[in-house]
């Protein structure tokens, strides 16, 4: 397992999930990862092996993830310049049961004013904040006229 360290990726059964995840590195010994932590259930416990793998030589460790949000524009900015590209748009309050198309202006009642950046699923759409994206549900594609 060289070139491990602190903070970086593993593959590791996690006994919560009953699986091999991917974990983050918390604590060594040596070369000898102690403690992991799951990606997906957030549990800290001693590293264990993949299941089928004996030797640590077999496991492929990632390298330490790096954030590129410095370097994006920040998501505050982001808002501002779709919101005043949208600003014919009329602002229409968020409910689930609606249909949302890109570009729509949002009143959301948790997370305030948003715009529809991209719909992801039928029922999902991404809106951008001023303080995050976020995914929402709402009522799909209008029904075909016929």
């Amino acid at each position: 397992m060289s070139g491990l360290e602190a903070g970086s990726d593993v593959l590791s059964y996690c006994g919560r999930c009953k699986m091999d995840l991917n974990h983050v590195v918390i604590a060594m010994k040596g070369t000898a990862v102690l403690k992991a932590q799951c990606r997906t259930c957030n549990a800290t416990h001693g590293y264990r092996s993949p299941k089928g793998i004996t030797e640590p030589g077999q496991i492929v460790a990632k390298k330490k993830r790096t954030t590129t949000r410095s370097k994006a524009e920040p998501i505050e900015a982001v808002w501002t310049r779709m919101w005043e590209e949208s600003s014919s748009s009329p602002v229409l309050k968020y409910n689930m049961k609606e249909h949302f198309g890109h570009g729509f202006r949002v009143d959301h009642p948790k997370y305030g004013s948003g715009i529809v950046d991209r719909i992801i699923h039928p029922n999902k759409i991404e809106v951008v904040f001023k303080d995050d994206k976020r995914v929402l549900i709402h009522g799909g594609p209008p029904a075909n006229e016929t």
